[in-house]
């Protein structure tokens, strides 16, 4: 059982309701691309990102990706849309008693966002003790079609072992 660190709570650390439009080219794309300060999630922390996009609805792929350590880093969520118009979801991931190792809690599938499923936990091995960056990106198969990341905010919780 862990209890909220009463001296970290929950930190805002971004967020925007300004419409941000990927369109004109097939290349991933940052779309946000904000900073998570060195040693701020501690061995416990959690980061949660909620996020609401739209995109051009056709048989054509449009990916929407969550990655930590720069547009190259590594991908905590993809998930490839088509013909909905639009998703609104929930990831988090925190630190798993160290400042690098990190398992990822996430919609586990692309349509619905609370499920139920065979695939263990994605995991991740990330120096969190330094400032890394959390980037929300966008890919197209398309450059003619479009997607909108409508709105995101990302948050930090902080948490302690209970007995601390």
């Amino acid at each position: 059982m862990r209890d909220i660190d009463s001296d970290a709570g929950i930190r805002l650390l971004s967020a925007s309701a300004v419409p941000l439009l990927l369109t004109g080219t097939t290349a991933e794309t940052a779309l946000a691309e904000i900073q998570i300060p060195g040693g701020a999630l501690g061995p416990h922390g959690i980061v949660r990102l909620t996020s609401s996009w739209s995109w051009t609805a056709n048989a054509n792929n449009k990916t929407l990706r969550t990655r930590l350590g720069g547009l190259a880093g590594t991908i905590l969520r993809s998930t490839v849309q088509t013909t909905n118009l639009m998703i609104f979801e929930i990831v988090m991931f925190g630190n798993q008693g160290a400042a690098n190792s990190q398992k990822v809690f996430q919609p586990l599938s692309t349509v619905t966002p609370f499920n139920v499923s065979s695939a263990a936990q994605p995991t991740a091995a990330i120096d969190t003790s330094l400032t890394q960056s959390l980037v929300i990106s966008g890919q197209l198969a398309n450059a003619g079609d479009s997607v909108t990341l409508e709105a995101y905010l990302l948050e930090l919780i902080g948490v302690k072992p209970a007995n601390q």
